[in-house]
């Protein structure tokens, strides 16, 4: 602990109200203690940890809670649990009958005196704790994308005692903004599932496209359904936060409505025409984004029609803003040439805010690094969650291109439950693998806010 006075007394010094020529010095004067522990991992980590880390702005909330909160939560409602896979599913659930032997209440599991047993093999289903390659039967990726399904249920029944986790744990790691991917819109909104094959055909003539768009969003918001599932869902949003108490002197959280890119196109269109009009109707809701394996097969062949959708929506609601996951590919998971241009299309075609992971950017044209500089829009960087899920250790990370063509950079945690990690050690991973000055340090800590919603 010797080290932590002396940082927060120079945090103090480099504080952007104190005389440049003082946190020049001050920053003189991290840099150089920096480089002397850049091998001592403990004292970077109570050093980052320490320091004031603005925001974080790439933030799933369903993948940020621990999945210790969530086996509390289903243990003390008694959930049912399917034992092999970990999924779990409502207390009024009845098993299937082929698959009875297979699913178990969890008071039953306590009755029998197995919980210590089965705990931390129901963790490692829920996160990547323990998580070996070969051991087990699905690889990173799919491992990873496979606890949500299984906590699904859970996740659902304790959203008050996740955020106020969430708040809690951000206050002490001095984090002061959290903007969160947060909740799917519930609905009943049912469009033929046959004008999908019209709009992939149209997804080459935009004109066409639009036209056709334009009569399913008159279908769509004609619906009483439509508006009753916009105000569900943001009374229901009000309510969580307004519970939780979460906005305060020392913290404010804020929320995004998102997508899931792997449904078909009209189910897409419709749970984005929502997304949309429940984020211009409701303040706490800042924003809009599209989620799910980039690489999925129906993620790469509709995925400039969903550009277009977003380029659709934002003319007809202008004050909504999108970050967009794109780019979060890495090479061997889809055709080379799906790699090169996914990127562009969100900023060019969707007109993205924010790029969430951008790791597929060196396959792109340098150009849209330039680009990116100059209509000055940031990259969210995720360096545990692109490791873990594409393979691409810290070390290999392209914010290193980002950076030399001074594109804005936000460090962010993605899942940090089920990825085991924290927003300290994301700067920890920068710092020992791209070596940034302690200014830029601290001007990537304020772009969490200088770009929040």
């Amino acid at each position: 602990m010797k080290y932590c006075a002396g940082i927060l007394l120079l945090l103090w010094f480099c504080s952007p109200f104190r005389g440049m020529s003082q946190a020049d010095t001050a920053s003189r004067r991290i840099d150089a203690w920096l480089v002397s522990v850049r091998d001592d991992l403990p004292a970077l980590r109570q050093f980052f940890n320490q320091m004031p880390k603005g925001g974080d702005i790439h933030h799933h909330y369903h993948g940020s809670v621990y999945a210790e909160t969530y086996l509390e939560q289903a243990i003390a409602d008694n959930f049912w649990i399917h034992l092999p896979s970990g999924r779990t599913a409502r207390p009024g659930f009845k098993p299937p009958r082929q698959e009875k032997h297979a699913w178990r209440r969890f008071s039953d599991i306590q009755a029998s005196g197995q919980l210590d047993a089965q705990r931390a093999r129901i963790l490692a289903q829920w996160s990547v704790l323990h998580y070996e390659a070969g051991q087990s039967p699905l690889n990173q990726h799919d491992h990873f994308f496979s606890t949500f399904h299984a906590f699904d249920a859970v996740s659902d029944s304790s959203l008050l005692s996740g955020l106020l986790e969430l708040k809690d744990r951000a206050i002490r790691e001095r984090i002061a903004y959290i903007e969160s991917i947060f909740l799917p819109i519930r609905h009943d909104l049912r469009l033929e599932e046959t004008w999908s094959v019209p709009l992939r055909m149209a997804a080459g003539n935009p004109e066409q496209l639009f036209s056709l768009l334009s009569v399913l969003l008159v279908e769509l918001t004609a619906s009483p359904a439509f508006e009753g599932a916009v105000e569900h869902h943001n009374a229901l949003v009000r309510d969580l936060h307004t519970r939780a108490a979460i906005d305060d002197d020392d913290f404010t959280m804020r929320y995004q409505n998102f997508v899931l890119r792997v449904k078909s196109p009209v189910e897409v269109f419709t749970d984005l025409a929502l997304c949309f009009a429940s984020a211009q109707a409701e303040p706490l809701i800042v924003g809009v984004n599209i989620v799910a394996p980039e690489a999925h097969a129906v993620s790469v062949q509709d995925y400039a029609l969903h550009m277009l959708f977003f380029q659709f929506l934002r003319q007809r609601y202008p004050a909504v803003k999108c970050a967009l996951h794109a780019g979060e590919l890495s090479l061997g998971q889809v055709k080379p040439e799906d790699m090169g241009w996914h990127i562009d299309a969100a900023l060019k075609v969707a007109g993205a805010d924010r790029i969430g992971h951008g790791v597929a950017i060196p396959y792109e044209d340098p150009a849209v690094l330039a680009w990116m500089r100059r209509e000055n829009v940031p990259v969210e960087i995720c360096f545990t969650s692109n490791h873990f899920i594409l393979g691409i250790p810290p070390s290999e990370h392209p914010v290193s291109l980002y950076r030399r063509a001074g594109v804005p950079i936000i460090i962010g945690s993605d899942d940090a439950g089920v990825l085991r990690h924290h927003l300290t050690e994301e700067y920890v991973n920068l710092y020992r693998y791209h070596s940034p000055t302690y200014s830029e340090i601290k001007r990537i800590a304020f772009n969490a806010i200088r770009y929040s919603f």
